[in-house]
């Protein structure tokens, strides 16, 4: 029994940090052909303090239709990572459009969008 129940509690534990590995290679590959990277818009949708830090603020953005979170849609080694920190402080729910460079990802029925750069 316990040769089942451990490899499948492994896959449930490690899971989430392969498919972020394999959505962030791919967006890497993609983003080396100019047509793969599309530009669109991003608008704040939320600003909300994390639950364990009052000085730590997340931010829901919707971009082209969609609703993530900034911590989800940056990928180290893009222009836009380095600028991350200065964006989401200057950002305002009053402003309807940033313009933005981004990568589409999917596999099967998962879909991930991650911010190239601003525009």
């Amino acid at each position: 029994m316990k040769f089942i129940i451990y490899p499948i509690l492994i896959m449930v534990i490690i899971q989430p940090f392969i498919s972020d590995y394999f959505f962030e290679k791919r967006a890497r590959q993609l983003a080396l052909d100019d047509k793969n990277i599309i530009r669109g818009c991003l608008f704040l949708e939320k600003k909300y303090r994390h639950r364990n830090s009052s000085d730590f603020l997340l931010y829901d953005v919707n971009i082209d239709g969609k609703v993530y979170s900034t911590m989800d849609i940056s990928i180290s080694g893009f222009p836009y990572y380095a600028k991350q920190f200065t964006f989401e402080r200057k950002m305002d729910v009053n402003i309807s459009c940033y313009k933005i460079e981004y990568v589409k990802v999917g596999y099967w029925f998962f879909e991930r969008r991650y911010i190239y750069d601003l525009s």
